[in-house]
């Protein structure tokens, strides 16, 4: 069974985003675990709520097939400059294991280091198109952008989107047995 880590902002998660991938994840008998940066109970940006299962750091590279990183207007606060996200998102990197993205998360990946020379998308805002490339990312204005392992998707409407590609990814992944 494939396992995906999602990390979320603990408060003004995205929820159509969160809730969208989660689903589409788990109806493709993906086994989904959520992580934040608190274990309290996640509030979203229109009041829904979601139960962490642990801390960023608690993530074990070995446990999970890929890593997701979700948006919201929380996660400039809680996860853009998380440096245990930072170091999790690196170490998956090294493994060579699925290391994804959507929306205002994409600028963790930036900020690790990650995007450096390659395509990527993110939410479509002058503040956060300007970041990703001053982190040495190639913007392409596009839906969802997967660059070998790296997948990373322009915002909640790619969700549904986002979610497959990282399935496809993992799959191809395990087919070459990186």
């Amino acid at each position: 069974m494939k396992r995906i880590a999602v990390i979320t902002p603990p408060e003004q998660f995205q929820e159509e985003q969160l809730f969208t991938l989660l689903e589409t994840w788990n109806s493709h008998g993906v086994e989904t675990k959520l992580f934040s940066t608190t274990l309290a109970e996640a509030t979203g940006e229109r009041g829904g709520k979601a139960r962490p299962h642990g801390l960023i750091a608690s993530v074990k590279v070995d446990d999970f097939d890929a890593i997701a990183v979700t948006g919201g207007r929380g996660s400039s606060a809680c996860l853009w400059d998380n440096v245990e996200l930072h170091t999790m998102l690196q170490i998956f990197d090294l493994a060579r294991k699925p290391t994804t993205a959507i929306c205002g998360g994409v600028i963790a990946l930036a900020r690790a280091g990650l995007l450096v020379g390659k395509a990527a998308t993110v939410f479509p805002a002058l503040q956060t198109i300007e970041e990703i490339r001053l982190r040495g990312a190639i913007y392409i204005p596009s839906e969802v952008i997967s660059t070998g392992w790296i997948v990373t998707a322009a915002q909640s409407e790619h969700a549904e989107l986002f979610a497959s590609y990282v399935i496809k990814v993992i799959e191809k992944r395990r087919e070459l047995a990186f």
